[in-house]
């Protein structure tokens, strides 16, 4: 389980790096990538920063989804299939912040 959610983590960073970039934000999509190496330092801390900064993700790709959703609407595209895509990635990006608060990783990062 552990190697499952630092690959989920993985994902959700590279993910929203790519968000990132393709809106201009080349600095931020950087500093995105650099997120998960903050684990290497095992402390309370650490951890409680990656999981603040997933909580701060998974607001945006809701701020996103609301947005592209409400854009395809108005224009008459169809949404569906966009919404539930955005809606997994919404999903496994809270998904990574609990995974993050389960015993094992409570051991590791005392």
């Amino acid at each position: 389980m552990k190697k499952f959610t630092y690959m989920l983590l993985g994902l959700n960073t590279i993910t929203l790096a790519a968000h990132c970039s393709r809106a201009g934000l080349g600095l931020l999509s950087i500093l995105v990538l650099l997120i998960p190496f903050v684990l290497f330092h095992k402390n309370k801390i650490s951890i409680q920063i990656v999981q603040v900064f997933m909580v701060l993700a998974g607001a945006e790709w809701i701020r996103t989804t609301l947005h592209f959703v409400s854009q395809r609407m108005d224009t008459g595209e169809p949404w569906l299939r966009l919404a539930i895509i955005l809606g997994i990635v919404v999903v496994a990006t809270f998904g990574s912040a609990f995974l993050l608060n389960r015993g094992q990783f409570k051991d590791i990062y005392k």
